[in-house]
């Protein structure tokens, strides 16, 4: 069988491999029988939406997914049978300020927080806002009534001015995260 090929005039700035991609479609499409492609033209952008299209998909597809190993785009952990047993928990500061420190340095609080519902309190899971700051939870179910802590270490190695760092807790609350911050200034050091 005689194939013919499409001739696509060049595209003033593309890139040479975009136009033997183009070509390589295009011949595809003609061997399959399309008939798009007897109007070159029309087929050029049929194919380019197509090709945009899957781009866009895969590209909110990965995004999507980066998000959700973060946490952010799910329950962080928290199943509807936790959900269906949400209880609620109260912290008597929130935030943190730590006042002026020296760049590397490091910062380590403890937040309280009491289970001040009927169910047990349960920690999915935490992050902090970068990886310079640190939660440590209980892993365990916290009994109704009972105080418990999280440990949160901000280390300020390359870090300089004003700082205010959040720590996203994900629990089985009517709210589903609570927040908790961190705040001060960092001073670089004079050597």
């Amino acid at each position: 069988m005689h194939t013919k090929y499409i001739l696509i005039p060049d595209i003033p700035g593309q890139h040479p491999t975009t136009i033997i991609l183009i070509h390589s479609l295009l011949n595809f499409l003609q061997k399959t029988g399309n008939t798009l492609v007897k109007n070159a033209p029309t087929c050029f952008i049929c194919v380019m939406n197509k090709i945009l299209t899957i781009i866009l998909a895969l590209t909110t597809l990965l995004a999507t997914e980066s998000c959700r190993k973060k946490g952010k785009g799910d329950l962080g952990g928290l199943t509807p049978a936790m959900l269906k047993d949400s209880t609620r928990v109260e912290f008597p500061e929130i935030t943190y300020e730590f006042g002026t420190i020296k760049q590397g340095d490091t910062v380590v609080h403890l937040f309280p927080f009491k289970n001040v519902g009927d169910k047990n309190l349960i920690i999915a899971s935490a992050f902090g806002s970068c990886g310079c700051t640190v939660p440590e939870y209980p892993k365990e179910p916290i009994a109704p009534g009972v105080t418990d802590t999280i440990r949160v270490k901000f280390n300020s190695a390359g870090k300089e001015g004003k700082q205010e760092k959040s720590i996203t807790l994900m629990m089985n609350t009517a709210k589903r995260t609570e927040m908790i911050y961190m705040k001060g200034t960092v001073e670089v050091k004079k050597d």
